[in-house]
């Protein structure tokens, strides 16, 4: 909620850098939550994963509050319902998609003889990995949303 709040206030001023911001916050956070199963092993509780996981969700509210009044700027009006649409379905494949490769992934290296951490590891570095690719794809995107025409 921090990170969206954030974003509503300064969306019109940044546009889709709002959106790289928000996964360049979201690598920080995962990169905290990696150091942290660094350093503490598997013994771990909550509040010591609260820093990482707190600069994740800022990160995620940032780039997900503008994403798609920004990405669909780049759609011509009237076709504007289908390709929200479209969105949508493909935000929730991706969604699904990237749970099941990620998790396919950890278990693997998990039956692998990787320890636990080894694997969550490992895992962190592929999830910065992909921030950092989206981060770098979203430079495709409209730089800012369309504007609401004034009656």
């Amino acid at each position: 909620m921090v990170g969206f709040g954030i974003a509503m206030a300064l969306v019109t001023k940044l546009g889709r850098t709002l959106l790289q911001l928000g996964t360049l916050v979201m690598a920080a956070g995962a990169g905290v939550l990696g150091l942290t199963i660094h350093l503490a092993g598997l013994d771990i509780d909550a509040w010591q994963l609260a820093p990482g996981l707190a600069l994740v969700g800022i990160g995620m509210g940032l780039t997900m509050a503008p994403f798609f009044d920004i990405v669909l700027a780049g759609v011509e009006p009237h076709e504007s319902g289908s390709a929200s649409g479209t969105l949508t379905a493909i935000q929730q494949l991706g969604g699904a998609l990237g749970a099941a490769l990620l998790g396919t992934l950890f278990f693997h290296l998990l039956t692998s003889r990787w320890s636990f951490g080894e694997a969550m590891q490992a895992m962190v570095a592929v999830e910065i990995g992909l921030l950092l690719l989206t981060c770098a794809l979203s430079f495709l995107l409209p730089r800012h949303a369309r504007e609401e025409p004034s009656h």
